[in-house]
């Protein structure tokens, strides 16, 4: 268990720690602290540039002094990069979750913005000793004979996704009992999330009598309410250009909530096995009459079962586990070097 060792890890979070899109990440290093570490946590968002170049200075200065086992950046992007950093002048290992927007921005993104992103990103994956990708196909460049790797996707907090009463959690939040409602998670990125996409698959069913709703969530809900917006839908979309293992579509599963998907990240690996849920191409026609099949169905479906198998806490528990134990070896093995 982590307890056996002294020295802290070090985890860089972008974002705020009493924000709503980064809650995975702090969820693993809660998960860290039930094995038995210490954690020291940054939140990127909490600081502004100049504060933030003197943290960073503080905590390499930490980092030298013996201070941390490892850094585990909780993205990639400048997330990775600031890691990747503190690792070099620090002299920590670098461990680095790769989630898929950083490693693939949206081709909506400014004309400069995602040519940096990948840059900052391709820095972090070289620096790194330990890769942890949230699903496998997002190791898209060549990995050194030294450097190790887990597939490490985000967990389910199963006490909180679960399946509720839908008259229920639609009268909690004020929505019409007999509406169709259909879900689609921006979290504050329309662009890269297929919200013009969607947008026309449910004006394609209007024209076909079928009156749906589309409930767009633009990441200002708690995650703790969460599940009364996943248990009021008839059915959650996954439209984006670009995701690693979309946590939106695991925790509509865990509701036994129906998913409509494109193919992106690893959801076909398992929406395919699922009856009541589709994975279309990324066409509107195609998203339309997926949709229809599942909200003119009106039933739960039965997927929490197989996704309690795949993302419970205790899988993600025990990768975490092996990759901090080894990461704790190198750390090791670089403190003989310099010893």
């Amino acid at each position: 268990m982590g307890e056996t060792n002294r020295a802290e890890l070090l985890a860089i979070i972008p974002g705020k720690s009493t924000g709503f899109t980064m809650h995975f990440a702090i969820r693993q290093t809660e998960l860290a602290q039930q094995l038995g570490y210490s954690v020291c946590r940054l939140y990127l968002g909490e600081h502004r540039f100049l504060p933030l170049v003197s943290v960073i200075l503080q905590l390499i200065a930490m980092a030298r002094k013996g201070r941390f086992f490892g850094v585990h950046a909780h993205y990639g992007s400048y997330t990775g990069f600031i890691g990747a950093c503190i690792s070099f002048f620090g002299g920590t290992p670098l461990m680095v979750s790769f989630r898929g927007s950083d490693l693939q921005p949206s081709r909506q993104s400014s004309r400069w913005k995602r040519p940096v992103q990948i840059l900052l990103s391709r820095i972090a994956f070289e620096r790194a000793s330990i890769l942890l990708p949230v699903s496998s196909d997002l190791l898209r460049w060549r990995i050194r004979a030294d450097q190790r790797s887990w597939v490490v996707p985000s967990s389910v907090n199963f006490d909180l996704f679960e399946p509720k009463s839908k008259y229920e959690c639609r009268a909690k939040l004020g929505l019409n009992q007999y509406t169709k409602y259909v879900l689609l998670n921006l979290s504050g990125n329309e662009k890269g999330k297929g919200l013009d996409l969607g947008a026309l698959a449910l004006e394609d069913l209007r024209r076909k009598g079928l009156d749906c709703e589309l409930m767009l969530l633009r990441g200002k809900v708690p995650h703790s309410q969460m599940p009364l917006y996943l248990n009021a839908a008839d059915c959650v979309l996954m439209l984006s250009e670009k995701e690693g293992s979309p946590n939106i579509v695991k925790e509509a599963l865990a509701c036994n909530t129906p998913v409509v998907s494109v193919d992106v990240g690893d959801v076909l690996t398992y929406l395919s096995v699922i009856p009541g849920c589709s994975v279309v191409e990324r066409e509107v026609q195609l998203v339309s009459n997926a949709i229809a099949k599942v909200v003119q169905s009106d039933q739960k479906i039965s997927s929490r079962d197989l996704v309690m198998k795949i993302f419970s806490e205790e899988s993600v528990k025990s990768k975490l586990e092996e990759a901090y134990r080894n990461c704790i070896n190198l750390s090791s093995q670089q403190n003989q070097k310099n010893g």
